[in-house]
């Protein structure tokens, strides 16, 4: 009975034992799956990104030969500027905030880039090659004045980072590189589309439709400084009153939480808008496919600057931070459109006017 006992004993040890064995094998089936499916959600997440950029500038090299000069140049000079001012500091330092140098100071490449290699009416081609070294000389300046404050990442690429973990990218290196060349794959491809063709468009005079875009154009920027120009105001109010965490509702930010986006994707849709003319104009002396490329490109143009201004480091990374920061910044997101503007309901008393 005693030997009985001492083999059931023994039994039910060795079935514990091959239970374990298939839960530890069970959990390593599970974490390779999970791993594999992390791998290939990165893949497709990085496909997505950089694809439409290789495309674009290979269908068109193949194509055209109208921007191929344009093409090679402006991709082998962002990639060295991008690399100088942004890929070697993230790497010396693990912080993306370099990018924000990197990229609008790539904008003013691309719009000397157009005058240069411009085959097209030199009016057209100075306004286009203007606008870009505006924008970009603009946005370029204020991140140099800003580059003392780097020495901590700003708060939309910290925000990124947790996009990075929940995502499973634990290669945070590799990933911050990525990260980086996007904003430089951009200025390759759909962000260059409307100064290749305004630049290349030898009709001799503008038209109405490029007029609009200039209007447009002018109007948008008018906007996003007089928003930014408020947002200032009210914060400078609101230190000499002695109040803190408040939440900016007046001006243009009654209509919008984030007048100043709505503002800036609206300049790059005046740039688009004026593109047309020159893509109707050289569709017949260009090969279909590579006009459709372009057409292309321009929508490209205006989905990537609103998946920016929106998504990627605009609305959502600064929404997350607000809401920490301001308590009443859940009802003005109740009350308020976030990028559209929308009607106005209500400012808090405690709001300086």
């Amino acid at each position: 009975e005693t030997q009985r006992h001492r083999e059931t004993q023994r039994e039910t040890q060795r079935e514990r034992q091959r239970e374990r064995g298939a839960e530890k094998r069970g959990t390593v089936v599970i974490t390779e799956g999970i791993l594999k499916t992390s791998v290939m959600v990165n893949i497709l997440h990085w496909m997505q990104l950089y694809l439409p950029a290789i495309l674009i500038n290979v269908i068109l090299l193949q194509f055209s030969d109208t921007w191929s000069l344009f093409i090679l140049f402006n991709s082998s000079w962002q990639i060295t500027w991008f690399l100088m001012s942004a890929g070697v500091p993230g790497f010396m330092t693990n912080r993306m905030s370099y990018v924000d140098v990197a990229w609008p100071w790539g904008l003013v490449l691309i719009g000397l880039l157009a005058y240069w290699f411009g085959t097209g009416y030199f009016l057209r081609k100075l306004i286009i090659a203007s606008q870009y070294i505006f924008m970009g000389g603009r946005m370029g300046l204020g991140a140099v004045l800003l580059m003392g404050h780097f020495k901590h990442e700003l708060p939309r690429y910290v925000f990124q980072r947790q996009r990075w973990r929940a995502r499973g990218d634990h290669n945070e290196t590799l990933t911050l590189q990525l990260e980086i060349f996007v904003q430089a794959a951009a200025n390759v491809s759909c962000l260059a589309i409307p100064a290749m063709l305004q630049a290349y468009n030898p009709r001799p005079e503008l038209t109405w439709v490029e007029f609009l875009s200039y209007a447009l154009w002018i109007g948008a920027y008018v906007m996003e400084s007089t928003a930014d120009a408020q947002k200032m105001i009210f914060a400078q109010r609101c230190q000499k009153q002695g109040l803190r965490k408040q939440t900016c509702q007046v001006g243009l930010w009654r209509f919008s939480r984030h007048p100043n986006y709505f503002a800036e994707w609206m300049v790059w849709n005046a740039l688009v808008l004026g593109s047309l003319q020159s893509l109707i104009d050289l569709a017949p002396v260009e090969n279909t496919i590579a006009s459709a490329t372009m057409a292309f490109g321009l929508s490209q143009t205006t989905y990537l600057m609103y998946w920016c201004l929106t998504e990627y480091t605009g609305c959502v990374p600064a929404e997350f931070f607000s809401l920490q920061k301001r308590p009443d910044y859940a009802r003005y997101q109740k009350e308020t459109n976030m990028f559209f503007p929308g009607p106005w309901t209500s400012i808090p008393d405690s709001a300086p006017q």
